[in-house]
């Protein structure tokens, strides 16, 4: 499927296979287009439920467009709010500087830890969040608080 000049993979009849044995699901949603930040619900719900113990993590693209933002702070923190997924924002252009090494360790760290939480609730060490019910209706916020 062709949208918009992105390409995606539709994989329906195979999601099932597909996430049997997966320890991790990352999803991806671009700051700069609030279309693919709206889809996140749809396609968490499609790909996995909320008793399955598969970890979720959504990465938040070009984070350094910061003029070009169309999601806000505010639709971040709400939807970790709701969801209880953390949302990792990543830079788009590499700037192979020290920062950048650290960008992409404090990435990963974050992906481990969310996988370590994981394996502490299977094994019984911790209880395991509740999501907030998604809400009937979506409240459209107007800010100009971006990212």
């Amino acid at each position: 499927m062709h949208r918009e000049g992105r390409l995606y993979f539709v994989l329906y009849p195979t999601l099932q296979t597909c996430t049997e044995k997966v320890d991790c699901i990352l999803f991806l949603f671009s700051l700069v287009d609030k279309s693919s930040f709206e889809e996140l619900h749809q396609q968490i719900s499609r790909l996995s439920n909320p008793q399955d113990n598969i970890a979720k993590i959504v990465i938040a693209t070009k984070c350094d467009q910061h003029a070009h933002s169309e999601v806000t702070q505010r639709d971040i923190r709400d939807f970790e709010k709701t969801w209880k997924i953390p949302i990792v924002k990543v830079k788009n252009v590499p700037d192979s500087t020290q920062a950048d090494i650290n960008d992409t360790v404090l990435t990963l760290n974050t992906i481990c830890e969310h996988l370590w939480q994981r394996d502490l609730i299977l094994a019984g060490k911790i209880p395991k969040p509740q999501r907030v019910q998604e809400p009937d209706t979506v409240k459209r916020i107007t800010s100009d608080e971006y990212v």
